[in-house]
């Protein structure tokens, strides 16, 4: 149980069923469904501890060579979008998916070219 007092006192899940349903659908919101107002608050907490200082964090991840570019760029987008909503500048849905969708295009992209190389050494068949 959290040390703060909750709002309600209820361990049921925050969201409307309707919402709840949607997030489920959800491959990267699945896990939120079913939120209390608890872990709620505390991912709420997280997400503000970033702050400021996240943007150091979001720099040295951006200059780090990751085994495969793709899932790396889902990642740090994603990461830019907790950072950006911890210094109260959150993003839509809109937002997200704009710096989304190019960062897997050019993450994929990229997985491929090194695939290709390493094909081309007799790395990999």
């Amino acid at each position: 149980m959290s040390p703060y007092k909750l709002l309600h006192g209820s361990s049921e899940p925050v969201f409307s069923k309707l919402l709840r349903e949607d997030l489920d659908r959800r491959k990267c919101a699945c896990w939120a469904a079913n939120l209390t107002e608890d872990q709620l608050l505390a991912l709420f907490t997280a997400i503000g501890s970033i702050g400021e200082d996240g943007y150091e964090l979001f720099e040295m991840l951006r200059r780090h060579t990751p085994e495969n570019p793709y899932t790396y760029a889902k990642s740090l987008v994603g990461f830019e979008a907790v950072w950006a909503a911890s210094i109260g500048a959150p993003l839509s849905q809109m937002q997200f998916h704009e710096r989304l969708i190019p960062a897997m295009k050019k993450g994929m992209a990229e997985f491929k070219a090194r695939q290709e190389k390493r094909r081309a050494a007799g790395e990999i068949l």
